[in-house]
């Protein structure tokens, strides 16, 4: 009777652990007809234009005062949020917003008190319309993978190039300008609030678990860009006179072409 006792407590044990297995080997992965996507995707920036501006700028005015030169601007971040809507099992309808940006910014001391800051941007919103398609799935227990394939169109807005130069304290053999004063200030911006058409590519992997999210990890091609549009130079003196006039550079295109890393999790409703 002792014995019996004794060994009841790890009878109660035993019993627990069986129906927890049990139970968790009768969960299934969680398909959600609506997905909620948000990703934070490392990407490859083309950029030809505007990089072919930072090298002229390199070799034109920063070079000859032997200073460190301006990098290309070749890698970027996409975050992007999308709805993915199965209308069947193995196909589903996207649609969502994002934003590509990539910046540089770089700083020079020519002399005690001297300081002049270089600000490079590149930034867009991205819409997407496409649909995905499915591959059979691998379950094990309460997890699945489905292997997909993704293709859609896009179209930017907000697209906006930038430079911005600050100086301060500088004097005529230190600026790496011809403004008159210590302080002086160059953007060069697109226009308006420009748009162009683009298309996207995609492959990668859908991993489902017994809960309502989610994990997407894939890669993506986009092919977008905006046509060559005119942008201005703009100087700020340290009186307060603003003086604007055309680039000498000349239009600059847009192209933001590239390959991003899929990383994401989906909220399933």
């Amino acid at each position: 009777m002792i014995r019996l006792r004794r060994a009841l407590p790890w009878a109660l044990v035993f019993v627990c652990v069986l129906a927890g297995r049990t139970r968790d080997a009768s969960a299934a992965a969680e398909i959600h007809k609506l997905n909620f996507l948000i990703s934070g995707n490392p990407s490859s920036l083309a950029a030809n234009s505007y990089n072919d501006y930072l090298a002229s700028y390199n070799s034109n005015v920063i070079d000859p005062h032997g200073l460190e030169s301006l990098k290309s601007m070749h890698f970027g971040w996409f975050f992007q949020t999308q709805l993915r809507y199965f209308v069947r099992q193995n196909i589903t309808v996207d649609m969502g917003w994002g934003n590509l940006g990539a910046d540089q910014k770089q700083e020079y001391l020519p002399r005690i008190s001297q300081s002049i800051d270089i600000d490079t941007h590149i930034q867009t919103n991205v819409w997407n319309v496409g649909g995905s398609y499915y591959l059979q799935p691998f379950n094990a227990g309460d997890f699945q993978a489905r292997m997909y394939f993704s293709a859609g169109l896009l179209s930017l807005s907000n697209t906006e190039l930038k430079f911005s130069k600050n100086e301060l304290n500088t004097d005529s053999t230190t600026t790496l300008g011809s403004a008159v004063g210590t302080t002086n200030r160059y953007d060069y911006n697109v226009q308006g609030q420009q748009e162009g058409p683009g298309w996207y590519i995609e492959t990668g992997a859908h991993m489902f678990f017994a809960a309502r999210y989610s994990v997407m990890l894939g890669v993506m091609y986009r092919s977008m860009s905006v046509s060559a549009v005119p942008l201005t130079l703009t100087e700020y003196d340290p009186n307060g006179s603003v003086h604007t006039q055309p680039s000498p550079t000349g239009p600059i295109e847009a192209d933001l072409s590239g390959v991003s890393a899929r990383m994401g999790i989906c909220i399933g409703f």
